[in-house]
């Protein structure tokens, strides 16, 4: 991979992370909105201090964070479901920028539901977008994707042109961050013309940051350089502190591809200062990988280590996939310089890894493209794994009979030795030589038979962990298809059974997701997968975790995939009639998920705080109980019911299987 594609540290101007333009007296606007705020009523101050978080965004991220809190408080406290919308999106772009992009998820679906209740497709489009730009942070292009086309549907719909070209920036980035530099050029071009025939000085100017990151990627050095200092020009004098930390760490991209290490240096530093000003995360460590490398390019190995421990440790802290695989790179690249080969192959080991937990993103592209292949996928699916195990089972056979073959000949050449022995001390040296050399042309040959067989296994790896992709796709694929034929439906039950449906769907889709995106193949990690299963019905049903809390107190236990699918539909069925019955009019309480084992059982536990069992909860006759009586035989599980002060239901499982590789929790 040439270094210009290994310099993924570039960074983008995310549009409408924060709405509104700055211009010169944006500030003296601001102090006075703020000296406004104990004259208003609660009404009046909602939407001020929204616009107060939205004009500070660029300038004091933390003051703006404030501001957008109490215009949530005061939103909540008088019901107003509007200001509440506006205030949860602002906190997401807010959230995005401070890299906790969990949490700016969960702003942003909350926000979502509100808008989808009101009807508000305005702002639909704006949690779309916002949610898009979260995903295309963390990695999740695919998401990523979905979210800003669909975003761009609605804005089309409502004939606002402005918006949309914005948006189309916004998927350029994410085409950028895909490695697509080309697609990406296409869509900035066609935005940058579209602000000029808007006279929108401002789009225009900033997304001059987006192009000249671009033509760096492309190797076309001076177009680079022009488009980011004009942009770096127009952040000064509007005193954007995003906007110039942006372009001056862009800046320093270019010198650095140009060898003028001193001059990236200079631009990388004030990218830094400002990153640190503002408390961007994200950005502090973008800076600080740039900063690594060029001195790396100095040959300062002190600072390229100083500069890159700090960047990796901001990035784990906040979770930043992109970053740790960069730091790793770079530090692999550092200990070769040194010729510490052994700690150059320990991080390029950990910088595979690293793009291995990329790897749905790398290889999915765009999700509208996979449903348009998505049955011939599905009908060569099949045909592959049997090819794959047709190829893998003629390998076993083929090593099996190899081996077998050198044994007995390894075993003759020992009888005719003990024969000869017997005829004459001569020709026993000679055949000792002999043997020797035979001996060592046998261990060179097993030797070869061993590299043979340590490859085909790491193919069958590959092999496998390909499958469980797809099939993950499919399954993501199938909720999706889910999802469109509820929005086409306003039969009440119809929605409610898709949805459950796709919450099935989606419990297996993480086991397989889990499956290729770690080391242990055959195994599930059921605490881990727990979690993500909760969350996951967390978000499907809307749960205000503020009132109803979910507990997972579980071992780190590695099931085979037989025992951890039923468990997880089990799982899947007993959480979600806690959370539709469990907890009426608004009622607090917390749901308890446990997994323990115990003398050769696995004892499966789901117990809320609840009401108690209801008729609505208790019918055996629903489908989700009966697949739950079903998957219970295929494990050999007793469940026991108890209810009072709330309901416990405890599953005891027999037949199940672990898988021996260790788990750390």
């Amino acid at each position: 991979m040439n270094r210009c594609k290994q310099r993924a540290a570039t960074y983008l101007v995310l549009l409408l992370s924060f709405a509104g333009v700055f211009r010169s007296n944006a500030q003296s606007k601001t102090d006075s909105l703020i000296a406004l705020l104990p004259q208003l009523s609660d009404s009046a101050r909602i939407p001020t201090l929204n616009t107060i978080s939205v004009q500070l965004g660029f300038k004091d991220i933390g003051k703006s964070r404030q501001y957008a809190e109490q215009a949530l408080e005061i939103s909540r406290t008088t019901n107003s479901l509007k200001g509440e919308a506006e205030s949860l999106c602002i906190l997401c772009s807010i959230m995005n920028q401070q890299g906790q992009f969990s949490e700016a998820l969960d702003r942003c679906q909350k926000a979502e539901v509100i808008y989808e209740k009101t009807g508000n497709k305005k702002g639909l489009s704006d949690a779309y977008q916002r949610m898009g730009m979260v995903y295309s942070q963390q990695g999740e292009y695919p998401l990523a994707l979905e979210n800003l086309f669909k975003a761009i549907k609605i804005r089309q719909e409502l004939n606002q042109k402005v918006e949309v070209s914005l948006l189309i920036e916004n998927v350029g980035i994410v085409y950028f961050r895909q490695g697509d530099y080309k697609l990406a050029l296409q869509y900035f071009e066609e935005c940058y013309q579209s602000y000029q025939q808007q006279n929108n000085l401002a789009a225009a100017s900033k997304i001059l940051v987006n192009l000249g990151a671009t033509y760096n990627r492309l190797k076309m050095y001076p177009q680079a350089l022009e488009a980011n200092l004009q942009s770096l020009t127009y952040f000064e004098k509007t005193n954007s502190l995003t906007g110039m930390s942006i372009a001056s760490n862009n800046v320093g991209n270019v010198y650095f591809e140009l060898k003028k290490f001193d001059k990236a240096i200079s631009y990388h530093e004030k990218s830094l200062a400002l990153k640190q000003k503002m408390n961007d995360k994200r950005g502090i460590a973008v800076s600080m990988r740039n900063l690594a490398e060029a001195y790396l390019g100095l040959n300062n190995l002190a600072k390229a280590k100083e500069y890159i421990d700090g960047s990796l440790k901001i990035a784990e802290e906040i979770g930043s996939k992109e970053q740790i695989r960069d730091a790793y790179d770079l530090l692999a690249k550092m200990y070769e310089r040194t010729k510490d080969y052994e700690a150059a192959l320990r991080y390029e080991k950990k910088s595979a890894q690293a793009k291995d937990s990329l790897f749905s993103s790398e290889k999915t592209q765009q999700i509208s493209k996979m449903r348009a292949i998505y049955e011939t996928e599905k009908a060569e699916k099949e045909t592959e794994i049997a090819k794959i195990q047709a190829v893998l089972d003629l390998n076993k056979k083929d090593v099996a009979i190899t081996l077998l073959n050198k044994d007995n000949e390894i075993k003759n050449t020992q009888r005719n030795f003990f024969v000869v022995v017997a005829s004459s001390l001569l020709i026993l040296s000679i055949l000792v030589i002999y043997l020797y050399k035979q001996k060592q042309k046998s261990n060179d040959l097993l030797s070869g038979k061993n590299i043979i067989i340590e490859k085909s296994l790491h193919e069958r790896e590959t092999l496998l962990r390909e499958i469980h992709h797809r099939v993950k796709n499919n399954l993501q694929i199938i909720s999706s298809l889910l999802n469109l034929q509820s929005k086409n439906t306003s039969d009440a039950f119809t929605q409610g059974a898709i949805a459950e449906s796709r919450n099935r769907v989606k419990s297996m889709s993480l086991i397989h997701e889990q499956l290729y995106q770690e080391d242990a193949m055959s195994g599930v990690e059921m605490k881990a997968y727990m979690e993500r299963l909760a969350g996951s019905l967390t978000s499907s049903y809307g749960l205000d975790t503020d009132r109803i809390a979910i507990r997972i107190e579980a071992l780190p236990l590695l099931l085979d995939v037989d025992t951890a699918i039923p468990m997880g539909l089990i799982m899947n069925e007993l959480v979600s009639n806690a959370m539709k019955y469990a907890f009426p009019d608004g009622r607090q309480g917390t749901i308890l998920i446990s997994l323990n084992e115990m003398a050769e059982e696995l004892k499966f536990t789901i117990s809320d705080t609840g009401v108690g069992m209801t008729p609505a909860s208790t019918d055996g006759q629903s489908f989700g109980l009966s697949m739950v009586n079903s998957l219970m035989r295929k494990l050999k599980a007793e469940m026991n019911i108890t209810s009072g002060q709330g309901t416990t239901i405890e599953v005891t499982i027999r037949d199940f299987r672990k898988i021996n590789t260790p788990v750390t929790s």
